[in-house]
């Protein structure tokens, strides 16, 4: 979408969010839509990098896959990645290209935290000793943590045992945030200060409140509700980020925290959810939305706000047609972050009355 200015990518988005809407029946007005950009280029944090070796290519090759085809186009610089990602990639191809392992490396994670970077190096095959020093040299080098991971996320392992987990804060409430370099994360950090502030302007919290987040991952909005109200409990199907949400609540002592996993997809609502007297309801589902989830707890609990955070503006119009018409809420507030300009990506606040 290169080809539109900022500002007209934006209004292409928030007139998709308005006809996703029309599509489901749910009226809104695309003059009351507000909407963001708050970076347009080197605002990606994380990055997936593709590693392929290719003797009549010159060696190997470091970048991003073709579109449905195990192509990989070699990169020099990505200006989408954060400054200090985009120019760790000519060392990262040479140290790759030394590796006598290297026909046996697919891909390369990349993240950068408040104040370090992490690589993780995926292998098919064990490295030897040799790549392992050579690796241990580059980290300590580039001043990169290095992991490595021989099969799934399980799997991973810090090069050398000083390891420590990425971190960022949280602009509204102060809190920082600790993740792995493949954790699930916003990755635009700009865009996700601006989602906080909107979650936390349009759930109008007060000390009473007691606040049920779906999909919560590993706290990054939790912990901010957490700050102003009287108790917060935030529920994911992911284990390893619960077990990351949890660690980060006590990191920054948030004692009236809970969190649980749960398969949300199953939707089990049991007596706890009534007995919790939950005030407001928070949700930040993935693409595939919330509706069996929406459709067993909104009767259960019956909040008085909901604030549903979306990354697809069709699923997110499918479950605003299920919360105005079928359960009498207003669909008062539509905010549109630019989460990832120059794509068709659509990061959606919507507030529920």
């Amino acid at each position: 979408m290169q080809h539109l200015s900022i500002s007209g990518q934006l209004r292409h988005k928030q007139a998709n969010v308005v006809s996703a809407l029309e599509r489901h029946n749910v009226a809104f007005p695309v003059d009351r839509i507000t909407g963001i950009s708050p970076s347009a280029w080197g605002y990606r944090r994380k990055g997936r990098l593709g590693v392929r070796y290719v003797p009549k290519k010159g060696g190997v090759l470091v970048g991003f896959r073709e579109r449905e085809k195990n192509y990989v186009t070699d990169i020099k610089q990505c200006h989408t990645l954060v400054a200090e990602l985009s120019a760790l990639l000519p060392s990262l191809k040479g140290q790759l290209q030394d590796i006598s392992s290297r026909e046996s490396i697919p891909q390369v994670e990349v993240a950068s935290g408040m104040d370090a970077t992490a690589i993780v190096v995926r292998h098919l095959t064990p490295l030897s000793e040799r790549d392992l020093q050579q690796l241990t040299s580059f980290g300590r080098e580039e001043k990169v943590r290095v992991y490595l991971q021989s099969g799934g996320p399980d799997t991973i392992v810090p090069l050398e045992k000083r390891g420590k987990p990425l971190t960022y804060r949280i602009r509204a409430s102060g809190d920082t945030i600790e993740f792995l370099a493949t954790d699930f994360i916003q990755v635009n950090d700009a865009a996700n200060q601006e989602i906080v502030d909107s979650v936390l302007h349009m759930l109008a919290l007060t000390r009473s409140d007691r606040v049920l987040e779906l999909f919560c991952g590993l706290g990054n909005l939790t912990l901010p509700v957490a700050s102003n109200v009287d108790r917060v409990v935030g529920l994911d199907y992911d284990e390893q980020l619960v077990c990351r949400a949890k660690d980060n609540a006590l990191f920054n002592h948030k004692d009236n925290v809970e969190f649980i996993r749960a398969d949300l997809t199953e939707a089990p609502v049991g007596e706890w959810w009534r007995s919790e007297g939950f005030t407001k309801l928070l949700l930040d589902p993935p693409r595939s939305g919330a509706l069996e989830i929406l459709n067993a707890v909104v009767p259960a609990i019956a909040p008085e706000r909901i604030v549903y955070v979306s990354c697809n503006p069709e699923t997110l119009a499918r479950d605003a047609a299920t919360l105005t018409i079928q359960f009498g809420y207003r669909l008062e507030a539509i905010q549109v972050v630019d989460m990832f300009t120059h794509t068709g990506h659509v990061e959606t606040i919507a507030l529920f009355v």
